[in-house]
């Protein structure tokens, strides 16, 4: 597995999340993905740039990517405040494709 990009405020910088499942023969196998939906908001754009002028806003789905392109929804929209969303699903995709997801030990839970 490979993380393409974590988003803009993650260890792997991008605009958007991107982690990708390569088999052995580095064809990719699955991807997990957060796209670009629905335009939920036009924004506004004058010739002034008055206080009124803001950046349309769009949906963003986490999205499985099979080999075949086919997409299907996992979460329909993670807002930019709420990233904690995505831990969950994308522990049950890494399993669900063959992986067996390991979270790092804590303190708590190593041998004395």
């Amino acid at each position: 597995m490979w993380f393409h990009s974590t988003g803009p405020s993650g260890l792997v910088p991008g605009d958007r999340l991107r982690a990708v499942i390569y088999d052995r023969d580095d064809k990719i196998v699955r991807q997990f993905e957060q796209i670009r939906g629905a335009c939920i908001d036009e924004g506004y754009v004058d010739f002034f740039n008055s206080p009124r002028c803001r950046p349309a806003q769009f949906t963003m789905p986490i999205v499985d990517i099979a080999p075949d392109g086919t997409q299907t929804v996992l979460i329909a929209h993670v807002p930019p405040e709420a990233p904690h969303l995505i831990q969950p699903v994308f522990k049950e995709w890494v399993e669900r494709h063959g992986i067996t997801f390991v979270a790092p030990l804590s303190d708590s839970t190593s041998a004395p």
